[in-house]
C-alpha cells in the first residue's frame, strides 16, 4: 500500500502525442470498421513501483474508454499484461479516450479514491495507420460524493436573461451514508495564471453548515441546491420548479429570496453575490478542507484552494476550442460542447451503457451529456439528452 504524501502531483498536461492529422473524415456510407487505435499506457509519476533506470512503468489492466464524436457507440477494453491495447475494426472518426486504474492507498477519507488517469484525443484515418500512440498517467482523485448535473444556462424573460434558476446537483456514488458537513462549493475565476500551479482561483465559495453529521447524503441519492429555492415557473414559465430543493446558496446581504431549503452561507466577505455561474464556460467545484482560518486570498479579493483540497470538478464550455485551465488532478476534459446561453440545456453525468448517474472517470468530455432541459433531483431519460447530428 501506498500513501498520498508519497505521491508527487505531476503537473504537467498528459502527453497527446495524436496530433491533429489532415485527411478526410467524412462519413462512409457503409460500416467499413478497417482501421486501428495502438496504445501503451505508462506511469511515469513514481506511483505505481517502476525500474529507476527507465523512469517509467507500464500500466497493465488498465480501464481504456473509447468514445467516437461522430458516432453514438461507446466501447471499453483494458490493457494487457505489458501496458499495451490495440483496437481494430474501427471507423475514421475523431476519438476520445479516458484510461483509468485505481491505486490502493490508506491515507484518504471516505470521499476519496486515488487513481491513475490518462487521456488521449485524436483522428483515426488510413494515413495515420500503424502508429503507437504513448499515453502518460497522471494522478487524480475520485471522490465518493460527486457533481452530478449543473443548471447554468439559464433562461430569457422578456428578452432580458433570467439566471436566478440556477442549480448544481449532488450524487452520492459510495455504498455508505456520508457527510457534506462543512464541504464547500465554489465557481472558479477563468484566469490562466493558475494553470500548472498548486492553486485554484475561485470567485465564490458557499460552505454546507455543521461539523459532522448534520448534512447527510445516502448512498445513490441526489441532492440539489438551489441559487433560490423557489419555483421559478412562477417568473418565467419556461423555467423550472426548485422550492423541494434540498439546499440554496443564501445571500442575505443581498436581500435573497429564499425557500425551505437548507442555507450554504457564503465562505467569501469580498463577494457575497448570489453563487451565479457563467453562461457559456465555468468550473464548478467542490473543495473538502481541515481549516477553513487558513484560507488564502489574492490581490483581486479571490479565493485561492489548494488544487489537492479539490474533491470533485466540472468544467464546462460551450466550445471544444477553449484553453485548459483545469489541473488534470480536477478534470481532464470539459462538458457541454455545443450548449447555448439562455437556451434552458443543462448537462448530467451518465454511464454510457445503463444510463445511471455518477459516472466518473475524472474526464468530463467522456462522465457527462447535454441534455434538452435540467432534471433537478432525478435522473435524465434517453429522450432528454441532446444527440450529434449524423
Amino acid at each position: 500500500m501506498i500513501t498520498i504524501k508519497k505521491i508527487s502531483r505531476v503537473s504537467s498536461i498528459i502527453l497527446l502525442s495524436c496530433v491533429a492529422v489532415v485527411c478526410s473524415l467524412d462519413k462512409p456510407t457503409a460500416i467499413d470498421g478497417t482501421l486501428s487505435l495502438k496504445i501503451i499506457v505508462v506511469d511515469t509519476t513514481g506511483t505505481l513501483p517502476c525500474n529507476p533506470n527507465y523512469g517509467f512503468v507500464r500500466v497493465d489492466h488498465a480501464r481504456v474508454k473509447i468514445k467516437s464524436t461522430d458516432y453514438d457507440f461507446f466501447l471499453e477494453f483494458f490493457t494487457d499484461e505489458n501496458g499495451e491495447l490495440v483496437v481494430e475494426n474501427l471507423l475514421a472518426s475523431h476519438y476520445q479516450v479516458a484510461i483509468d486504474k485505481q491505486v490502493p492507498t490508506d491515507d484518504l477519507n471516505d470521499f476519496t479514491n486515488l487513481v491513475l488517469t490518462g487521456s488521449l484525443d485524436c483522428n483515426i484515418c488510413p494515413t495515420n495507420q500503424g502508429k503507437t500512440d504513448t499515453i502518460k498517467m497522471d494522478i487524480a482523485v475520485l471522490s465518493n460524493v460527486v457533481i452530478n448535473e449543473i443548471y447554468y444556462t439559464g433562461v430569457t424573460l422578456n428578452n432580458y436573461p433570467y439566471l436566478d434558476d440556477q442549480f448544481v446537483e449532488l450524487y452520492n456514488n459510495s455504498d455508505k451514508t456520508l457527510y457534506l458537513d462543512s464541504i464547500i462549493l465554489a465557481r472558479m475565476s477563468i484566469n490562466i495564471d493558475y494553470i500548472g500551479t498548486d492553486y485554484v482561483e475561485v470567485v465564490y465559495a458557499y460552505q454546507f453548515p455543521g461539523k459532522g453529521h448534520q448534512c447527510p447524503i445516502q448512498p445513490g441519492e441526489l441532492i440539489v441546491i438551489a441559487q433560490d429555492a423557489i419555483d421559478h415557473r412562477e417568473v418565467v414559465p419556461r423555467s423550472i420548479d426548485l422550492s423541494d430543493a434540498d439546499y440554496e446558496c443564501w445571500n442575505e446581504p443581498g436581500n435573497d429570496i429564499g425557500g425551505k431549503a437548507i442555507n450554504l452561507l457564503p465562505l467569501n466577505p469580498n463577494y457575497k453575490n448570489d453563487f451565479m455561474m457563467n453562461t457559456l464556460i465555468d468550473a464548478i467545484l467542490l473543495i473538502k478542507m481541515k481549516n477553513t482560518k487558513e484560507l488564502k486570498f489574492n490581490h483581486k479579493g479571490y479565493m485561492l484552494f489548494k488544487v489537492t483540497d479539490v474533491i470533485d470538478g466540472v468544467k464546462y464550455a460551450s466550445s471544444s476550442e477553449t484553453e485548459r485551465y483545469l489541473d488534470p488532478w480536477i478534470d481532464a476534459g470539459h462538458a457541454g460542447d455545443g450548449i447555448h446561453k439562455f437556451s434552458g440545456e443543462s448537462i448530467e453525468r451518465h454511464h454510457p451503457v445503463t444510463g445511471e448517474p455518477g459516472y466518473d472517470t475524472n474526464n468530463s468530455s467522456f462522465d457527462f451529456v447535454s441534455l434538452f432541459h435540467p432534471t433537478p433531483g432525478y435522473q435524465h431519460c434517453v429522450e432528454d439528452v441532446i444527440r450529434s447530428l449524423f
